[in-house]
Formats: structure tokens, sequence, C-alpha cells
């Protein structure tokens, strides 16, 4: 297991750019020792660029799950939903080929 990566940012551009390399690093990782790998990732207004910005990287997506860490028991067409958040920010682009595993 890869050992966890604290940086510090002082602008979010950077910021954005460095958490999609690093989760794209760990998901070819996971990819290219198990055949397949998996994100498990939060909801709220912070990640969603993060989440938009990996939506276009050309990863085998196919072979990735996502899954929710945490949601607002609501449903789907509800403005909270963490599930409708990663639907609408994440599994777009190259990345609608990922399999979802919401919680509700």
């Amino acid at each position: 297991m890869s050992k966890p990566v604290f940086k510090a940012h002082i602008d979010k551009p950077k910021l954005i750019s460095n958490a999609v390399d690093i989760i794209a690093e760990r998901l070819l990782d996971d990819h290219n020792k198990l055949g397949r790998a998996s994100l498990m990732v939060s909801g709220g207004s912070t990640p969603g660029p993060i989440y938009q910005e990996l939506s276009k990287l050309d990863l085998p997506w196919e072979n990735i799950k996502i899954g929710l860490v945490d949601e607002r028991w609501v449903d789907e067409t509800d403005k909270g939903s963490n599930a409708a958040l990663i639907r609408n920010t994440l599994l777009r682009n190259q990345a609608k080929k990922a399999i979802f595993l919401p919680m509700k």
C-alpha cells in the first residue's frame, strides 16, 4: 500500500491538479497490479472540481468501481444528494464507463 501524500496548496487550481494526479496514479497502480481498482469518494462542493477533471482522464474506467463513503439519505433528485453529485461530476466523459455503487 502506498504512503499517504499530504501537500499544502495556496491556489485551488494547483490543488485540483495535484489531487487528480495522485488519484489517477493510485488507480492505475491498483489496476496494473490487480486488473481492477476502487475509488471511494465523499460528496460536497470541495471535491467536485477534482471529480470533473478526473472524469476527463483516459483510465481503465470499466475496471474501476466508485462508491460513496457518505450520503445524505435523500433521493438522487434532491440537490443535497451525494450520489447525484458524483453522477454529475465524476461519472461523465471518460469515467462514464466506471461502475458506480451508490449507498441508497
